[in-house]
């Protein structure tokens, strides 16, 4: 039990007894809860730099099972940190994600996805957006 004060106070019969009980056993909850907040906070990581992670290791392990030169090694993964670090979605695989979603779905990010791509060049912004579908096949390499 935990205790108030001096204890110039006390409980007198058992509703307060009860009370009191009750009060502690509430402040210990609240009290477990804000340490576990607080601690899922400090050790969570977002996804995408797990999935980093994650990659970079494969890099590693591939390294170490091909039994590469340290420098060529060492030159592979300061490439793949690199590319990584480059990338704003780097670990996510995209295409999986993408090609899991319903067709209307799809339709509809796609067209988000070209309106906020190529809806910013001076260029195509002055097209009309009906034709953007028919120009990004050209486009490619």
């Amino acid at each position: 039990m935990t205790s108030v004060g001096y204890g110039d106070l006390s409980t007198k019969n058992n509703i307060e007894r009860l009370y009191v009980l009750a009060l502690e056993f509430s402040g210990a909850i609240i009290f477990a809860s804000v340490i576990a907040v607080i601690t899922a906070l400090v050790t969570a990581e977002d996804a995408n730099a797990r999935n980093k992670k994650e990659q970079l290791e494969m890099v590693m392990s591939f390294c170490e099972t091909r039994q590469f030169s340290v420098k060529l090694g060492r030159r592979i993964r300061r490439h793949f940190r690199k590319f990584y670090e480059k990338k704003s979605m780097s670990a996510i695989n995209e295409v999986k994600i993408f090609s899991e979603l319903s067709i209307p779905l799809r339709k509809e990010v796609s067209a988000y996805l070209i309106e906020s791509l190529m809806g910013t060049d001076s260029f195509f912004g002055k097209m009309s957006p009906h034709l953007w579908p028919f120009l990004i096949p050209m486009l490619r390499p």
